[in-house]
């Protein structure tokens, strides 16, 4: 059973007003609650998308858009991307969900050591490196990760 660990860090940041925005007719006040985010260069919060860095888990939206957000926490259940997988221990980045929706998390990159042309193991690495967290269990829905 994939439960929440009880005790998270909030802080509430600016939304973008379009990943992640208010709307009284959605559940919760949003269709972003409950999905993964990251801050952009500008400190504004949007969902992240596939391949990103997670910087946490939106939890609820206000009308002016400004949401509440755990960024450290014991472990939270992520929804995962369109037929991604994970497993135990495995960092995760930013995936996309049905019809390309953001804020969805799938496995980080794994590093091909046998690669031999440079320019695709630096690019593997880099991708890797976004990686954040690690599954602490999973089921074909959501993860279970510790950041």
């Amino acid at each position: 059973m994939l439960k929440e660990h009880p005790f998270l860090v909030t802080t509430t940041f600016q939304g973008d007003g379009d990943t992640i925005k208010y709307d009284i007719t959605k559940p919760n006040r949003s269709d972003a609650v409950g999905k993964a985010f990251k801050l952009n260069a500008d400190g504004i919060g949007e969902l992240v998308d596939d391949g990103e860095e997670i910087d946490g888990k939106v939890i609820a939206v206000d009308d002016d858009d400004k949401f509440t957000a755990a960024y450290m926490f014991g472990g939270l259940r992520l929804p995962l991307g369109d037929s991604a997988t994970v497993a135990r221990g495995d960092k995760v980045v930013g995936a996309l969900g049905a019809g390309s929706a953001k804020g969805y998390v799938k496995g980080a990159p794994a590093i091909d050591a046998a690669e031999s042309d440079t320019a695709t193991l630096a690019a593997e690495v880099v991708a890797a490196q976004k990686g954040t967290g690690k599954v602490l269990e999973s089921d074909t829905t959501h993860a279970l990760v510790a950041m």
